[in-house]
């Protein structure tokens, strides 16, 4: 079926981008960064020039290994120095570029500018103005809609998603590989998407192509030239052109109905398609190659591309009424640099972006220098280059901040920590990573994890405890689930070695303190990472000083916040980098060890609220007998103000290890435990184990347990709960509590103390003043009728002089 134009109601994009750190999603740059490999091409006179590509697919050209950017003349084959017009585009100057000839100074790391980079900033915004898991949590169209996401670090980007994967020919073109070779290499080898996927979520996403696998190669009616070529943007001419070609061929023999459709809006999440030949974004790539990019066919629509979204032939699964829609897509090349089958680096890497990660390399395009971002470190940057031939053949994982944005990993918080010989797992096998996070802006931490290059981790620069430095203002999805274009941006000059304070949104901090990768210098090396390795200090430099052992704020390479105040957060006496690296955190001394609990010192009942405290090594231990066809156990700790406690569940007998039938460290002010963590109740005895986080004492500490009677009722009739508030202006406080079955109401009161908030509650996750189901702007009182049973969510968003000795009363009736 042709492209509908009746489907294609334009929809307005917001002006401006609600920017929120952890809760929610701005906009991505979504392309394939330039293969910066050094090539020598001959001009037509015969001489020889050294050049490099740079950018990506919204902003690239040449430049000599210097960083002078040219441009070559098609009609004479000679190379001259690039000129900004008027219109900040780049074209040739009058100045040939010949070896051993005065440069155009001018020229030098010359981006576009002025009109021509707010078109490339525009593009770049509408890149990822959907992605696939920002449809699985927010309806609408491609306009912004009015809902909003919840905290991203709490949702999981998991199960098997069907994506269709369509090989395209040209007319004039004869493609290398066999539709089995490829659906062979990305579904079933070991170096393949599916497998890169499964490793780096360990186990916990699927990526498949359907039933039909593979689409096999659809000959298109047009030339390599007519598709691949170049608009006076710079961008390629006609890609809608051609996916609508493709699929008015496909669809009547494609069934685009078993395909993600996650949020149930008849459109497919993504189809990819794989052109043949090479990409333009290659070293052997020529300007009539297509370079590898994410973007949607609604927006080549109202730039002169295409007809706009596709409808197909096939039914929409959740509403037949509807056939299902294309829009969202990516192209990749079928070829590698080297000429054989494309590798994987540039699929995962693409759909890194398809789940809502940005690009992690330098793609402000500008004239202040270059860095390398995350570099060969992570996939969302060089990383999906590694390899044995650096042609991502092995790209490098995900980073531990992609990761936990995602929800493959569950950092331990270790805030307040002071322990010894802490263990560090490697994280290409093991879910693991450590995050210290500011109390004064939780959108600012570091991230810890141990690299040490196995699977796909293979080619990474080196092994040790890589820290990340994290400002979710900058790099965290934004309010609508639409991926930051420019995390990682800001370079610094060549020679000037302290780059320490230059503000990157994901920033590796550099062990050996020379930030080569903020530099450009490199993509990443050994040095980066902390860990001992007997070489005294940093050898490649011939430096003296041992800096890899330690990091904290009086350290050379310290961890202060981004604001240069102290962070208190301390690793020392990090041992030698291995699969399993030992370090102290805090200032080193033990955690004094806990007092083993023997027995139950506290009897629950159904309904019980106590409060509860306990000095530093000590513990409290309750426990709560549990009828025969009781149902929904559920057993949560409230922080009301002093310290960080931890809570342990086990069924039948004592247990404070991470092997108890429910084990919560958090950090969080509300833990709980309940069916989802230990299984389905059971009668007899539950123990509960609450201690100080590392041994630490705490005090003021709410512990609740209750469960669903026979009857279906709750059992201990009215319950009712404070809570103390103090809260900023312009921050939140949150709350958690459990509404039982059978539950007729709840109501929720705030007394402000005379000063100034907002109320809000959703169900099921964390509420905000962008995403709840009831809100009351004053702040005074919220009653739920006949409430839905489970978790739900209370937040508390501080006004004008905000909230200070408040109280919060939850009654559930």
């Amino acid at each position: 079926m042709k492209n509908s134009k009746l489907l294609n109601s334009k929809l307005t994009l917001l002006s401006s981008v609600i920017m929120a750190s952890l809760y929610g999603l701005s906009f991505n740059t979504l392309a394939e960064q330039a293969d910066s490999k050094v090539i020598s091409v001959t001009q037509a006179d015969g001489s020889e020039l050294n050049i490099r590509r740079w950018g990506d697919e919204f902003s690239h050209g040449w430049e000599t290994e210097d960083g002078f950017s040219v441009i070559k003349n098609e009609k004479t084959g000679l190379w001259y120095f690039a000129q900004a017009d008027n219109d900040g585009e780049l074209v040739s100057s009058k100045t040939r570029v010949k070896k051993g000839e005065s440069k155009r100074e001018s020229s030098k790391l010359l981006r576009r500018g002025g009109k021509a980079k707010q078109r490339i900033d525009q593009r770049r915004k509408q890149a990822h103005n959907k992605n696939a898991f920002s449809r699985a949590n927010i309806d609408g169209d491609d306009a912004v809609s009015g809902g909003y996401a919840s905290s991203l670090s709490k949702t999981t980007i998991s199960g098997t998603i069907n994506v269709p994967i369509m090989l395209l020919n040209f007319a004039d073109t004869n493609s290398s590989n066999s539709r089995n070779n490829f659906n062979d290499f990305l579904f079933s080898d070991s170096k393949g998407l599916t497998a890169y996927y499964d490793e780096v979520s360990y186990g916990k996403l699927t990526i498949q192509g359907g039933s039909s696998g593979v689409i096999d190669w659809v000959e298109l009616p047009e030339s390599h030239q007519f598709y691949g070529k170049n608009n006076s943007a710079g961008y390629d001419a006609n890609i809608g052109v051609m996916i609508g070609d493709a699929l008015d061929i496909a669809d009547a023999n494609v069934d685009f109905s078993q395909y993600a459709d996650e949020n149930n809006d008849c459109a497919v999440d993504l189809i990819a398609f794989v052109y043949q030949g090479n990409g333009e974004h290659q070293a052997v790539g020529a300007s009539n190659d297509i370079w590898a990019h994410k973007y949607s066919m609604y927006y080549l629509e109202s730039e002169g591309d295409g007809d706009g979204k596709y409808e197909t032939n096939d039914a929409c699964p959740s509403d037949n009424s509807k056939n299902m829609i294309i829009n969202d897509y990516f192209v990749a090349p079928e070829l590698s640099t080297a000429g054989g089958r494309a590798n994987v680096g540039t699929f995962a890497h693409e759909f890194g972006h398809v789940f809502g990660l940005p690009d992690l390399y330098d793609t402000n395009g500008s004239t202040d220098g270059a860095n390398a971002g995350g570099g060969d470190w992570t996939l969302m940057a060089s990383g999906s280059k590694t390899g044995p031939t650096r042609d991502g053949e092995s790209p490098a994982h995900i980073s531990a901040w992609g990761k936990y944005m995602l929800g493959w990993i569950d950092p331990i918080k270790v805030n307040g920590t002071d322990l010894s010989d802490f263990e560090l797992r490697e994280s290409a096998n093991n879910a693991e990573a450590i995050l210290f996070e500011n109390p004064s802006n939780e959108n600012e931490y570091f991230i810890v994890e141990n690299k040490n290059q196995r699977g796909f981790d293979a080619y990474t620069p080196g092994t040790g405890l890589l820290v990340w430095h994290i400002d979710d203002d900058i790099a965290a999805p934004g309010s609508n689930f639409q991926t930051q274009g420019n995390v990682n941006t800001v370079s610094c000059d060549l020679g000037y070695q302290d780059c320490s304070n230059y503000h990157n949104g994901v920033s590796v901090v550099s062990a050996d303190y020379y930030y080569d990768m903020e530099h450009d210098y490199n993509d990443g090396d050994e040095h980066d990472t902390f860990g001992s390795d007997g070489d005294g200090g940093s050898s490649e430099y011939g430096s003296s000083k041992d800096l890899d052992t330690e990091f904290a704020s009086n350290s050379e390479v310290n961890s202060n916040w981004w604001d240069n105040s102290t962070s208190d957060f301390s690793m020392s006496n990090i041992s030698a980098k291995g699969n399993t690296m030992t370090l102290d955190l805090g200032e080193g001394g033990s955690g004094g060890g806990t007092t083993p609990p023997t027995g139950d010192d506290l009897v629950l009942e159904n309904g019980s609220n106590e409060t509860i405290s306990a000095s530093a090594g000590e513990s409290v231990v309750a426990s709560i007998e549990v009828p025969v066809d009781a149902s929904n156990l559920v057993i949560d700790i409230v922080h009301n103000s002093g310290g960080d406690a931890d809570l342990y569940v086990n069924y039948g007998s004592v247990s404070d290890s991470n092997s108890a039938d429910c084990f919560l460290n958090t950090g969080s002010s509300t833990e709980v435990c309940d069916e989802g963590e230990f299984g389905a109740t059971k009668a007899g005895t539950y123990f509960v184990t609450v201690k100080g986080y590392s041994g630490k004492s705490f005090d003021d500490v709410t512990l609740s347990a209750s469960y669903d009677s026979d009857d279906g009722g709750t059992g201990g009739g009215t319950a009712e709960t404070s809570y103390d508030v103090g809260v900023a202006s312009g921050k939140y406080q949150h709350f958690e509590i459990q509404v039982p079955t059978g539950a007729s109401s709840v109501t929720i009161d705030l007394d402000k103390n005379g000063g100034s908030a907002m109320l809000l509650v959703k169900q099921g996750s964390e509420a905000s003043a962008r995403e709840y189901d009831e809100r009351d702007t004053s702040g005074n009182n919220i009653t739920l009728n006949n409430p839905a049973s489970g978790t739900w969510f209370i937040a508390i968003r501080g006004r004008n002089s905000g909230v200070s000795n408040g109280t919060l009363t939850v009654l559930i009736e």
